[in-house]
């Protein structure tokens, strides 16, 4: 990879801004601005520019070589042309059919997303999506699929590089007589080296229980032909990856006229033998249905969602490598746990477990609080209020250089369950500093790799 760390990419914005105003230079049409890291790094590696620079540097190096190339005459002539639907970067296309504005480059993550929004073109929060998933790859942020305000089953990856800043991948099929994955909300996504893998969802004709995987170098989609029997069709179910293979529990499998059919089963897709295994726990397990988060650390996963009354949240984990039957276990109630919700973000950060936001259970009322779970202390707290934001549930979110990004979702007309937030950005893309927010730190102390949890089961 040709930079390391996220201090390359966000590394000194206002320079950034510098350069861009100095160096109006565009590449094959495309302003150096609009390029991601990655992108740029190409560039720089086809021109003999040593790649050992911040992004502020790298851009700067091209656009003196390009200028330099310019005045030798041996530089290729800007195109007239633009790439489809308005510009991009090669391998993207600009402002898709829903509006979404064409990407920026990255700055200050705080700054980026959490920037003005006069001219924001998705202000409305009616025009949000619900049920997208949001993924990070190579220091970048990406969402996928989602349920539009008209219905539209959303079908596209977006790549955010900003506030309310997205470029669409153009993301073509490996195999055309399979063709790319239907559109669909309320699915899981995760990330394996270079792989996105998408699985099940709520799709147009019901819930689904197929298995795609998204190839970012190749921008390609192909459906995987896995051995097993796979889970059943089910939306609203999470999933994680431990030791190369991809867990899925929970769900539910939702039918027009029927009553919804909720799981609590716990699969395994194992991604070298690309094969579906059912993996059997003994006794008690956590509730399932909607509602669950599921994450993975040291060989443990991790399950919340509510308990069978629905009256509080309930954190559960299997130790993976125990001898015999996996048994799921409830973690001591340290701290302050999250209230009973659904449709919340929950990602990690570092040795913390975040949640965000969701719908309140039981009653009407929407979320925009903020707690983290610490697995070394094994200890919950809540973020100070200072920080909560405009209240959402059905959204998506990442930790992104130490915030917490969050996109889209949906709000409700009666007044939040957490107090008037009338003051917050209501803005389809807003951050919270973990750095300065998070109640825990964002790394173990040095040598204490193992959590509490963890010992538990030694």
């Amino acid at each position: 990879r040709p930079l390391s760390t996220m201090a390359d990419i966000y590394d000194r914005a206002e320079e950034l801004n510098q350069v861009s105003a100095l160096y109006n230079v565009e590449i094959d049409g495309v302003p150096l601005q609009q390029m991601s890291t990655n992108e740029l790094a190409k560039i720089a590696a086809t021109r003999g520019i040593p790649l050992s620079h911040s992004r502020a540097e790298l851009m700067q190096a091209i656009a003196r070589d390009e200028q330099a190339k310019r005045r030798a005459g041996t530089a290729p002539q800007r195109k007239e042309t633009r790439h489809e639907n308005g510009g991009g970067a090669p391998g993207t296309i600009g402002a898709n059919a829903g509006g979404y504005p064409t990407s920026s480059a990255p700055g200050d993550v705080m700054e980026d997303f959490n920037a003005s929004d006069e001219e924001d073109m998705l202000s409305d929060p009616e025009g949000y999506l619900v049920g997208a998933t949001s993924m990070v790859w190579e220091d970048e942020l990406y969402t996928y699929g989602g349920l539009a305000p008209e219905g539209e089953f959303v079908d596209i990856i977006l790549r955010w590089s900003g506030k309310d800043q997205s470029t669409e991948l153009q993301a073509r099929a490996a195999n055309p007589d399979v063709g790319i994955p239907p559109g669909r909300y309320g699915h899981t996504s995760v990330v394996v080296d270079d792989k996105l893998y998408v699985f099940g969802g709520q799709g147009q004709f019901g819930c689904l229980n197929d298995l795609w995987c998204f190839d970012f170098e190749r921008c390609s989609w192909s459906r995987v032909d896995a051995a097993g029997e796979p889970p059943a069709a089910r939306t609203g179910h999470c999933a994680c990856v431990s030791n190369g293979v991809m867990f899925v529990f929970g769900g539910k499998d939702v039918r027009p006229g029927m009553d919804s059919v909720a799981h609590n089963d716990l699969y395994g897709y194992d991604l070298k033998e690309r094969e579906w295994l059912p993996i059997e726990t003994r006794w008690r397990r956590p509730a399932g249905g909607g509602g669950c988060a599921m994450t993975s650390m040291n060989g443990v996963l991790y399950v919340l969602s509510p308990s069978d009354t629905m009256m509080e949240m309930i954190l559960w984990c299997l130790q993976l490598s125990a001898q015999g039957r996996l048994r799921w276990t409830q973690v001591p109630r340290v701290g302050q746990l999250p209230t009973p919700r659904t449709d919340y973000v929950a990602t990690l950060f570092g040795a913390n477990w975040i949640v965000h936001g969701g719908r309140v259970l039981l009653q009407d009322g929407v979320l925009g609080d903020t707690y983290a779970f610490h697995f070394p202390t094994a200890e919950w707290g809540r973020f100070d209020p200072e920080s909560d934001t405009d209240p959402r549930f059905g959204h998506a979110g990442s930790a992104v250089d130490g915030a917490l990004v969050l996109l889209h979702g949906k709000r409700d007309t009666f007044v939040p369950s957490d107090g008037d937030k009338g003051d917050k950005d209501t803005g389809v893309c807003v951050a919270i500093n973990l750095e300065e927010w998070c109640t825990f730190p964002e790394h173990a102390p040095e040598g204490d790799g193992d959590s509490l949890v963890d010992a538990a089961f030694d």
